[in-house]
């Protein structure tokens, strides 16, 4: 192998002989091919990120780590020879020289792009880097660091969560084991309990459809038992008596034991008779009369209430067209029912249910929708409804008696209902009318009104709001009960079989002296 003489010494420069360099091989790549050290390698480190392609002899390269940088060279030792500056995608690696007093021959930069990794060379001489090129791979070594999780980098963080979180699951658990301790003890304690058999005379209200620990509420604020826990515990142990109790006001004592007061709550006879009952086809004036009687609820202050219909929750379709014949606009919408009523009853509070009870069955009947498909208005239905009612509401007969009155309506007939004229007359208790009262001028006349009334004659009942809604197919035009005593009702289609039904009336009544 020939050996490359140096140039002649310039003034200055050192004695020292000048080592050889072995020739640099052109690779088949535009990268530098390597040769191999005349002398034995020293350690070399393992490069990377730079691009190195595979040398003449085919030498297999080891795995890319994380550069070692060399110790570097004393200053005594290191080369003149200025370094090459390198590429700005790739660093460089320069050869080593033949002994430590050489000066290493630059090496091309390569163009190949950065971070495309190829095999290296199996041995490197160890190579004293530049300043410059040590700040490098410190800086490249820093960002591969930047890119590990950031946990990493801060283990008492990730610890102080852990922390956290065990103190709150620790937390809930002492919570939960405290509650269900207290619970455990009131379990295991006895419930307190009066030795009975009682003191003082007091009325509780038992709820329709209360549950064993409601009722022992009610009982514990009326001081009628010591604790509600006894109460539940006595009918646990007696599931017969807590069945037989009714719904209502019943007359108990304070102080009684939990087992007496169920017994109590079991007996009928301590229920009181709190309650007053409408009958279909009572008038307002009647009924008001009633409730007064039943609950001490004065008159006037029924009749008040009564005044202000809207405060009682009348139905959005209802139309109150005037006071009628006895005084009042809410005729129709009292609803026929048996009511309750507690131990401070009020106008309103005797009131309210019975409106209540209307709209929920009229709403239960699809009243105003089956009124309209009809041709009426809601509250005009609730008028038919109220005459059926009066002429002979029975499931057998209403839905017919209505149609009746339909017919009428649509052919324009008037509907000489006799119940009207009695109503306009103010009278009650009777079933028939004289000439003079048919001839009463009336709105709520109708042998001389045309149409409806304006208004309800009485408060009808379910059978007759759904007759109202509901009537039979046909073309009758005439009706009469030829027989009061069992209700026997005749219809026809034309006045002269009606005339034979009337007949019969007036021989059943002929018959029945007083009862016509």
């Amino acid at each position: 192998m020939t050996v490359p003489k140096r140039a002649a010494l310039e003034p200055g420069d050192d004695d020292t002989p000048i080592a050889a360099f072995p020739p640099i091989v052109d690779p088949v790549l535009p990268r530098p091919v390597l040769p191999q050290p005349t002398h034995a390698p020293l350690e070399s480190p393992v490069v990377a990120r730079p691009v190195i392609p595979p040398s003449a002899s085919s030498l297999t390269a080891p795995p890319v780590t994380r550069p070692v940088i060399p110790e570097p060279i004393p200053p005594a030792t290191r080369p003149a020879a200025a370094t090459p500056t390198p590429s700005p995608l790739t660093r460089p690696v320069i050869p080593a020289p033949t002994h430590a007093a050489a000066a290493p021959t630059p090496v091309p930069a390569a163009s190949t792009p950065a971070r495309m990794l190829a095999p290296a060379p199996a041995a490197t001489p160890s190579v004293p880097l530049t300043p410059d090129a040590q700040s490098a791979l410190m800086a490249d070594a820093s960002l591969d660091d930047d890119d590990e999780p950031e946990s990493h980098h801060h283990p008492l963080r990730a610890l102080l969560v852990l922390l956290v979180a065990l103190a709150v699951v620790l937390t809930g658990a002492y919570f939960g084991y405290s509650k269900g301790l207290e619970l455990v003890n009131q379990w295991r304690a006895p419930a307190a309990d009066y030795p009975g058999p009682g003191e003082t005379a007091v009325n509780v209200t038992i709820a329709s459809g209360a549950s064993p620990s409601q009722m022992a509420q009610v009982l514990y604020n009326a001081d009628v038992v010591a604790s509600a826990g006894a109460f539940t515990k006595a009918v646990g142990n007696d599931q017969a008596s807590f069945s037989a109790i009714q719904a209502g006001v019943h007359a108990l004592k304070t102080k009684m034991s939990a087992s007496q007061a169920l017994t109590a709550l079991a007996d009928p006879s301590t229920l009181v008779n709190m309650q007053f009952m409408v009958s279909d086809g009572q008038r307002a004036a009647a009924i008001v009369a009633q409730i007064s009687q039943k609950t001490g609820v004065p008159v006037p202050d029924l009749q008040a209430a009564l005044a202000n219909p809207a405060a009682l929750g009348l139905p959005a379709w209802a139309q109150l067209n005037g006071e009628g014949e006895d005084g009042n606009a809410i005729q129709g919408y009292l609803f026929p029912e048996t009511y309750s009523y507690d131990e401070s009853p009020t106008a309103q509070k005797v009131l309210k249910p019975l409106v209540a009870q209307f709209v929920k069955v009229t709403d239960g009947l699809d009243f105003a929708a089956k009124a309209q498909a009809h041709g009426l208005r809601p509250d005009q239905a609730v008028v038919l409804a109220s005459i059926v009612e009066k002429e002979g509401a029975t499931s057998q007969y209403a839905a017919t008696i209505a149609q009746v009155f339909y017919n009428r309506i649509n052919a324009g007939m008037p509907l000489q209902s006799d119940a009207t004229v009695l109503y306009a007359n103010n009278v009650t208790g009777s079933l028939t009318t004289t000439d003079e009262q048919r001839n009463l001028n009336s709105v709520y006349n109708t042998y001389v009104a045309p149409g409806l009334p304006p208004g309800p004659i009485c408060n009808p009942g379910k059978i007759a709001l759904d007759a109202a809604v509901n009537p039979t197919a046909g073309d009758y035009l005439y009706f009469v009960v030829t027989n009061p005593a069992t209700g026997e009702v005749k219809f026809a289609s034309n006045a002269a079989d009606h005339a034979k039904n009337v007949a019969e009336f007036q021989a059943w009544c002929q018959a029945n002296p007083g009862k016509c």
